[in-house]
């Protein structure tokens, strides 16, 4: 939806406290960029992080007999997991970019 589109003046007397709001409204828009880029970093470093912690923990998870027999999947799962954790990441920092050089194009 262009906000742009409902935040145009409709008298002149009014054309300084809208444009007030559209200033407003955009400088939200750049807190909320700074924000996806740090989530997305926040992102992949808890995918890499997992990586690493999945061999310190799966001894301490074969040792609990109700999961014993299904290790195999259970480590399935926690690589599955760092890898979307990494993918998202790497997904909101490739939109960050990529859509600021579209938009400075």
């Amino acid at each position: 939806m262009n906000w742009f589109i409902f935040l145009q003046p409709v008298a002149p007397y009014r054309a300084g406290r809208i444009n007030r709001i559209w200033v407003d409204l955009s400088f939200m828009a750049d807190k909320k960029s700074n924000f996806q880029m740090v989530w997305g970093i926040a992102l992949m470093l808890m995918g890499v992080m997992v990586f690493f912690r999945i061999p310190q923990v799966m001894p301490k998870i074969e040792q609990i007999e109700t999961f014993s027999s299904s290790i195999g999947f259970i480590k399935f799962c926690f690589y599955f997991m760092a890898v979307m954790l990494i993918a998202g990441g790497g997904k909101k920092l490739y939109r960050q970019f990529i859509g600021q050089k579209k938009e400075a194009e």
